[in-house]
């Protein structure tokens, strides 16, 4: 059994949060039956000496969950001390003791089947996406909450087949994800600068997918790029719902899991099954608080999906209003017209949907197909390998 040593730092992730709600900052347990983790607030910073990555940081304790790790905040008591060889010991959440010399707070969660491995210092691109996210967040959240962040391993299940978390850093994630949280396929949103960033062997993550028998797709969105992610937003919602489509339980995840993999959440539940877009915010903010998709990037990929096509959405609203008229159900044209013009998005999903498992239907003939006959011209059609085909 090895350990895996997870430590948080510096504030990360696109943790801008909801003004007007204070569901970010709500306390969950993270104790050994939890289904899932969160994260919490932490009441003060802990200066540490200048030779750290960064200035300052809250020290924060991880604990191996049922489903994630979790974030569990720690007062300014014995679990918090400053570096500088402070003779001191820290409680992990799970009650074990770890020796107090070190600069940064650690606490052991124990990975089966994983190789140890540790969390590598804050590079200078971590650290430059982490204090754009702190910059965002500080924006809408209340100051008097300060609260910091580093990376770990943690998801949420939003519904029944789709899951959004943080990304995996090692192969022994992809175990974790498959153990815990039952996923037959991950949808990775990070760009080649998000993995050099935080050093992530994607390569070998994704040869460890491949081991598990778990399908990995990536659509490669730019952080913090709202252009870029206005653009692309659609291509990562049809990847999904191919996924999902064919049944897979899929993990959803950017960097942090807060800013484009819940984006693309957002768009499923929106573009795909119709849900209104302030129904879906709440929805996946309710089960994953630190939620913060780029609603001006879903209104402009929105509009560039209805551009041109006014008069499809004018057959919609036809269309639903004598069926509402039939069906006795009251509305106006301005109701008709919003719902047509939801309904020809979904329709145009569907027949993305349609249009990729033909694809795959097809590639997975072709390739059985192309199998036999290779098979065939080495053993010369007898099954018996030809002195040729002999190397």
């Amino acid at each position: 059994m090895a350990s895996s040593v997870v430590s948080v730092s510096q504030m990360s992730s696109s943790a801008a949060f909801n003004s007007s709600t204070r569901s970010v900052y709500q306390i969950v347990n993270v104790g050994g039956s939890c289904g899932n983790s969160s994260w919490r607030t932490c009441p003060a910073p802990v200066n540490v000496s200048s030779s750290m990555s960064t200035s300052s940081f809250q020290v924060l304790n991880v604990e191996s969950s049922a489903k994630s790790f979790g974030l569990l905040a720690v007062g300014n008591s014995a679990s918090v001390r400053a570096s500088g060889g402070a003779s001191s010991k820290s409680i992990c959440p799970g009650g074990g003791i770890v020796p107090g010399t070190r600069r940064e707070m650690i606490c052991h969660a124990k990975i089966e089947d994983a190789q140890s491995e540790e969390v590598p210092p804050m590079t200078v691109e971590e650290q430059a996406g982490w204090e754009q996210r702190q910059k965002e967040a500080a924006e809408i959240k209340d100051p008097a909450d300060p609260f910091q962040w580093r990376w770990t391993l943690n998801w949420n299940q939003i519904t029944p087949n789709i899951i959004v978390g943080s990304c995996p850093r090692s192969p022994g994630d992809i175990d974790r994800m498959v153990n815990e949280a039952g996923i037959d396929a991950i949808l990775n949103l990070q760009c080649d600068l998000c993995f050099d960033a935080l050093k992530i062997p994607f390569d070998a993550i994704r040869t460890r997918a491949v081991e598990r028998g778990v399908r990995l797709e990536r659509v490669a969105i730019r952080d913090f790029d709202h252009a870029d992610q206005s653009l692309m937003l659609p291509v990562a919602i049809r990847v999904l719902n191919s996924l999902v489509g064919r049944g897979m339980k899929v993990y959803v995840h950017c960097t942090a899991g807060i800013n484009r993999a819940t984006l693309t959440t957002v768009g499923h539940l929106t573009f795909v099954q119709q849900m209104d877009l302030e129904d879906a915010v709440a929805s996946v903010k309710s089960s994953r608080p630190v939620a913060h998709p780029y609603i001006d990037c879903w209104s402009e990929a929105r509009r560039r999906l209805l551009d041109g096509r006014k008069d499809e959405v004018t057959r919609a609203s036809v269309e639903l209003y004598e069926t509402r008229l039939q069906n006795g159900i009251k509305g106006t044209k301005e109701t008709d017209w919003f719902d047509a013009e939801k309904l020809v998005i979904s329709r145009t999903f569907q027949r993305y949907l349609e249009t990729d498992l033909a694809m795959i239907d097809m590639e997975t003939a072709w390739l059985k197909r192309k199998f036999e006959l290779d098979h065939q011209a080495a053993t010369g059609g007898n099954g018996v390998p030809t002195k040729d085909s002999i190397i």
